[in-house]
């Protein structure tokens, strides 16, 4: 008796999940609209970079092509030798606008600087300094492979805004210049559905490279030396981190 009765309360189960079988298949795929639904479209990272993007080295070198390597002596609060060139780079950042297309495709709108910095040197035969400040915006717009919901890849378009401005006292003419190229670019960001989020992203700026220069000093009696004509390679690597929020 009790046999017979565990197998027709095993047949009642069967045949209870035969019949509704079709309603759950019916209904997953409204499931996975309204899930759909739910996805946060737009997103706005801001990230600081954590490796690369440093300053052109052809700059410096020029530097010392032209003289501007000798060194200075500290005076008022400082002390010691001060060698040239002297290198100060600087924080560069990026923002991106996001839209998720759809689950595979987003499309990213991209604004970051590189190379951002002065590079100092001195020449003691007209015994003046001369200040380069180099800085390098980029603004892309990349569309992006997703994979896995936090991985992605994509190549844009960039517009590349390279410039060196005289920074001393003396000053002179600068350096600007817009090139087309375009930006490659792989990245994480997690979790994959929450509003705020981790972004971390590895950016190639292909920029290209241009002549520069020549930059020029004056002495006080009319004595000149100058920073020769240089090709400087603009393309960056950089490494960022960030955080971010959909909406």
């Amino acid at each position: 008796m009790i046999n017979e009765f565990r197998m027709t309360h095993r047949l009642s189960l069967v045949v209870l999940l035969i019949l509704t079988f079709p309603t759950i298949v019916r209904a997953q795929p409204s499931s996975e609209r309204d899930t759909r639904v739910k996805v946060k479209r737009w997103s706005i990272t801001a990230n600081a970079t954590l490796f690369g993007s440093g300053l052109s080295e052809e700059i410096t070198e020029a530097m010392r092509a032209g003289g501007f390597d000798d060194p200075t002596f500290g005076w008022l609060f400082g002390s010691g030798i001060y060698e040239h060139p002297q290198s100060y780079p600087e924080l560069t950042s990026s923002i991106t606008l996001c839209y998720r297309y759809s689950d595979r495709l987003a499309i990213r709108l991209f604004t970051g600087t590189a190379g951002v910095g002065s590079v100092h040197g001195y020449n003691g035969n007209v015994r003046r300094f001369i200040f380069l400040k180099e800085s390098h915006t980029t603004t892309a717009l990349i569309p992006s492979l997703i994979a896995g919901e936090v991985a992605r890849i994509g190549i844009g378009p960039a517009l590349h805004k390279l410039e060196i401005q005289r920074d001393d006292a003396r000053g002179g003419p600068g350096f600007r210049k817009t090139r087309i190229g375009f930006v490659l670019e792989a990245g994480l960001n997690f979790p994959a559905h929450t509003r705020w989020f981790a972004d971390i992203a590895f950016h190639y700026r292909h920029a290209g490279s241009v002549n520069t220069g020549p930059f020029t000093a004056s002495g006080w009696e009319g004595e000149t030396a100058s920073i020769p004509r240089t090709r400087i390679n603009f393309n960056k690597t950089v490494l960022s981190v960030g955080i971010g929020i959909r909406f």
